[in-house]
């Protein structure tokens, strides 16, 4: 369901039902979507996003811009019903009818959930979070006006993946106009007071090369997650060359581009290793954000979905023994 999915069934029940006396609904409806856009604009591209927040903390946002009335809140009730309980969207607006499949549960929001109630408990306050969040401050590239405090470590760790070819700074000034960057994407984004990423690293995100990250930078000793663990990991598998997406990159990225002749290549993964380390970096860049909290696939027996009671559990006894609570501050 998107976006115009959920407009529609909501300006049918403004048209018929509940607004039906009411000249003022349909306007009411495109002011609450312009302050949607303004708030949470994330929601406007991932309808489903909605429910990740309670809806308190939805109206909050909501009233930094506008103090809601009682129109303001009862289509805010509606938008959650139409996300909640998917309803037969007319194509088109007439004619035809089809039925919309309902969208899969993103395969993190047990985590998700999990991690949460662990924060409201620690810290007595509602931790609202959205996942796949991709915030205008975390680039795939790295600027060097916005790093500039850590950019002799950005570059050093850039040159370890590039096998000391050349320097992040060369590459980005001879194919400043072939770069694309673009945000990163991070598995869970914990909101203000918070404001902290969780990443959970699958398989793919350990071999020889996110070792050079691991190794390269002395500043893990101030990150929330089992460094040593991951230095482990990552030690312990080597992968090789390949054509998979895993391995070799779809599309042609200046910084990092084929290493090897012919198709076999490992350019994908050493993309990925420096992406991590990017998003690992972060909090040295951006005051405001906490230390990146890692989970790795072994602290949940190997599952990467469908968790059950005792990998949740094992997911609470990390992040106390890492002792990543102790160390984020709320701002």
């Amino acid at each position: 369901m998107n976006w115009a999915d959920v407009t529609f069934q909501v300006r049918q029940v403004v048209a018929s039902q509940f607004l039906k006396e009411n000249d003022d609904g349909q306007d009411a409806v495109v002011e609450f979507e312009r302050l949607m856009r303004i708030v949470i604009p994330e929601v406007i591209g991932h309808p489903e996003l909605i429910l990740s927040f309670e809806k308190a903390v939805v109206i909050d946002k909501l009233e930094t811009v506008k103090c809601l009335g009682e129109l303001e809140r009862n289509l805010l009730d509606m938008v959650y019903e139409v996300i909640s309980n998917p309803k037969q969207v007319v194509a088109g607006g007439v004619g035809e009818t089809k039925v919309k499949p309902k969208r899969k549960e993103h395969k993190l929001k047990p985590l998700a959930c999990f991690l949460s109630e662990i924060f409201e408990q620690f810290f007595n306050c509602s931790a609202p979070y959205t996942l796949e969040y991709q915030p205008t401050w975390l680039q795939s590239v790295p600027n060097q006006k916005v790093y500039q405090n850590v950019w002799d470590d950005v570059s050093a760790v850039y040159e370890s993946l590039v096998d000391h070819q050349w320097t992040l700074a060369e590459r980005l000034q001879t194919y400043e106009k072939d770069i694309k960057g673009g945000q990163q994407r991070v598995d869970i984004w914990f909101e203000e007071p918070f404001h902290c990423m969780v990443e959970f690293d699958e398989t793919q995100h350990f071999n020889q090369y996110r070792l050079r990250t691991l190794q390269a930078w002395d500043g893990y000793a101030h990150t929330s997650f089992d460094w040593d663990q991951y230095v482990a990991l990552a030690g312990a598998t080597t992968l090789p060359a390949g054509t998979t997406p895993f391995q070799r990159l779809k599309s042609y990225d200046p910084l990092f581009p084929p290493f090897l002749d012919g198709e076999a290549q490992d350019n994908r993964m050493r993309q990925r290793a420096f992406r991590d380390f990017l998003k690992d970096i972060t909090p040295m860049v951006m005051p405001k954000v906490n230390p990146t909290i890692r989970i790795h696939y072994r602290v949940t027996h190997g599952r990467i979905k469908d968790f059950s009671t005792e990998d949740l559990q094992a997911v609470e006894a990390y992040v106390m023994r890492c002792g990543i609570l102790d160390g984020m501050r709320l701002r």
